[in-house]
């Protein structure tokens, strides 16, 4: 009889773990056991800082680099300066949530695609 909970990820051997903080314990734990860092909504400068020292790391255990994630604290629409910014710190992805309440959630994803260029 099959073992677990069907249907089995698709990823092998697992999905990406990502784990996140910034606090030296959590890095470390992130460097050691994760496939990628899942970091708050530090500015470019910070999260570069913060990359930095993660990859560093990475480095020196002789381990792939760490996928970069970020959760954005938009609540407006797209800006190509911080979206730059956050590229050239390296970030792989942003999760952005580009609208102030639910009601206006289809209408900021909606602007926030358009201005970026997405749909």
């Amino acid at each position: 009889p099959p073992s677990g909970f069907e249907p089995k990820p698709v990823q092998q051997p697992r999905p990406p773990l990502l784990l996140g903080g910034f606090s030296t314990r959590a890095m470390r734990r992130c460097v050691n056991q994760a496939d990628g860092w899942f970091g708050g909504s530090p500015s470019p400068e910070q999260a570069a800082k913060t990359i930095a020292e993660l990859q560093r790391q990475r480095v020196e255990l002789e381990k792939v680099p760490l996928e970069i994630t970020l959760l954005t604290g938009w609540s407006q629409g797209f800006d190509p300066d911080l979206t730059s910014g956050y590229e050239e710190a390296g970030v792989d992805r942003l999760v952005v949530t580009p609208w102030k309440s639910s009601r206006e959630a289809r209408a900021g994803i909606e602007g926030f695609a358009a201005a970026a260029g997405l749909s």
